[in-house]
């Protein structure tokens, strides 16, 4: 498994280099821009967790905030009834 992984990244790094040297451009320059659009990847992939976390966490708030309220309330209702007018 890991000689595979290796291999693959050896690969990679070929593919890399060979453009480079296809494109006329430094290898450190064709290194700096594939690390360039993998880091934007992550980003993007972060951003997009970071709002599915936000909205889970609205979602529990809101009902923290605006349901509960409203069955205590109810709750505290209907026990004044039962024990004053029952």
């Amino acid at each position: 498994m890991k000689a595979a992984i290796s291999g693959v990244q050896r690969s990679v790094l070929a593919r890399i280099l060979d453009a480079a040297r296809t494109m006329a451009i430094s290898p450190l320059e064709a290194l700096k821009s594939v690390l360039g659009f993998v880091g934007g990847l992550l980003m993007l992939t972060l951003g997009l967790l970071g709002a599915a976390l936000a909205t889970v966490v609205g979602i529990v708030v809101g009902f923290i905030v605006a349901v509960i309220p409203v069955l205590l309330v109810s709750g505290l209702i209907q026990a004044v009834y039962v024990l004053f007018f029952a």
